[in-house]
């Protein structure tokens, strides 16, 4: 599961290509989809031009966890 804050790729699970291997940074969690057994979980991710996206588990390798001091 990722934290708000962690920096995730999009990796090539992603059905849509403009999106693979884009950086982008955790802004919510959105829960768990009780359909899916395994990697159900769903996030609106924020990228560096300002749009908001959801992207599943699945889809994004975590980069860098973010930290709280």
């Amino acid at each position: 599961m990722f934290k708000v804050g962690d920096l995730v790729r999009i990796n090539e699970h992603c059905a849509l290509n403009f999106f693979i291997n884009k950086l982008a940074i955790i802004k919510m969690s959105l829960g768990h989809d009780a359909t899916e057994h395994k990697d159900g979980s769903y996030y609106m991710l924020h990228f560096s031009d300002g749009s908001e996206h959801v992207f599943s588990q699945r889809e994004l390798d975590l980069i860098s966890r973010v930290y709280k001091k």
